[in-house]
């Protein structure tokens, strides 16, 4: 049976445009391992200021190996085990916001689905808002920057006239409508991956 997790190496000069190879750099460490039974699955690979995310699934107890031979792509910074986690909402938010500002735009992408998931109205167009910037931060992530762009439009299209909500669970709406506007404006995610919230 094999488990998910998001591993993260150090990122020593890496772009997002380095994604794809890096994907298939890793692919091939692990590929000679599963001629001798080591099961692996690789779907992703992101790259962020500070790290490179690998997004894999792999039998708990194969893991060490994975790691270790993932340290042929650069020394491992950290890993998780990707978990349903039971949080009340402001607990969940908190996590969201710490994600995001690590550059985790995947698993905060995850953490919001839940909050999304309880909510009504206008809070439940806010939180797809922000679950929509987190997708399209994590297209940027792999240089598909014209796929993050549109993302970022529609993301837009749900926060903006939510700006009442002015700091929602420490989340100032209206700072992030106005980056987005600038990225948009620009045609430039630069601005946004800079962005915490």
């Amino acid at each position: 049976m094999l488990t998910r997790y998001m591993i993260r190496l150090v990122n020593d000069g890496y772009k997002p445009e380095d994604s794809a190879s890096l994907l298939s750099r890793a692919n091939r460490i692990t590929r000679i391992d599963a001629d001798i039974g080591f099961a692996v699955e690789i779907r992703d690979v992101r790259v962020a200021r500070k790290h490179i995310e690998l997004d894999v699934s792999v039998a708990p107890s194969m893991l060490d190996a994975l790691l270790k031979g993932l340290e042929e792509i650069a020394p491992l910074l950290s890993y998780t085990e990707i978990t349903e986690r039971h949080m009340d909402m402001k607990e969940r938010m908190a996590y969201a916001r710490e994600l995001f500002n690590a550059e985790r735009y995947w698993e905060a992408h995850e953490v919001l689905e839940g909050a999304w998931k309880s909510s009504k109205g206008d809070e439940k167009e806010l939180i797809q808002g922000i679950i929509l910037v987190c997708a399209a931060l994590v297209h940027a992530q792999k240089a598909e920057y014209d796929i993050c762009l549109s993302m970022l439009g529609r993301a837009l299209q749900k926060l903006q006239g939510k700006e009442l909500y002015y700091n929602y669970y420490g989340i100032d709406i209206a700072m992030m409508v106005r980056q987005m506007v600038a990225a948009l404006d620009s045609r430039d995610v630069k601005t946004m991956l800079e962005y915490r919230l």
